[in-house]
């Protein structure tokens, strides 16, 4: 089993589930903006619902996913605008507070993931595709012949706005 933690600007989402994406518990609650203190938050859920499920042994870790610029290697987030989050620490921090090995992960380089490996039932994978993701915010992951695209610094896929008119947002 592991936990998926999906940390949006506006809601945060936990899953309990299997290595084949089937759920066992779903819970979410309105994102808190200070990192630690979110942190902390979802460290105290992890393990209510482990407790509650009688599925704290059979965890082999968290699997969290931010919207921004992640730096997988040490774990911190280089960058999130949504969040307003700049070189934070999570990985070490969730780990420590929650007791598990935590891997993570941007948001949209996970879908791209997720859709690689589980695919669809009786539909071949695409060796290349640009997954898009539009929820709080937009983002991109790239995936060129069955291979994900991370580039310097893991940055591969990134995109922002441009303004049409100078004057303009």
């Amino acid at each position: 089993l592991v936990m998926a933690i999906d940390i949006r600007f506006s809601r945060t989402f936990l899953m309990l589930g299997d290595f084949a994406g089937a759920p066992l518990a779903l819970e979410s609650f309105e994102t808190v903006m200070d990192p630690a203190r979110l942190m902390n938050a979802i460290a105290k859920r992890v393990r209510a619902i482990l407790k509650k499920h009688d599925r704290a042994k059979q965890c082999e870790g968290i699997g969290l996913v931010i919207p921004g610029m992640v730096d997988q290697s040490t774990g911190r987030v280089l960058s999130s605008p949504q969040l307003g989050w700049k070189d934070v620490d999570v990985r070490d921090a969730l780990t420590k507070s929650a007791g598990l090995p935590v891997h993570i992960e941007n948001a949209p380089t996970a879908c791209a993931l997720a859709r690689m490996w589980l695919g669809e039932h009786g539909v071949m994978v695409p060796q290349n595709f640009v997954y898009v993701t539009v929820s709080d915010g937009v983002g991109t992951a790239v995936v060129v012949n069955g291979e994900l695209v991370r580039g310097h610094s893991s940055t591969a896929g990134e995109f922002g706005h441009i303004p049409l008119d100078l004057e303009g947002p």
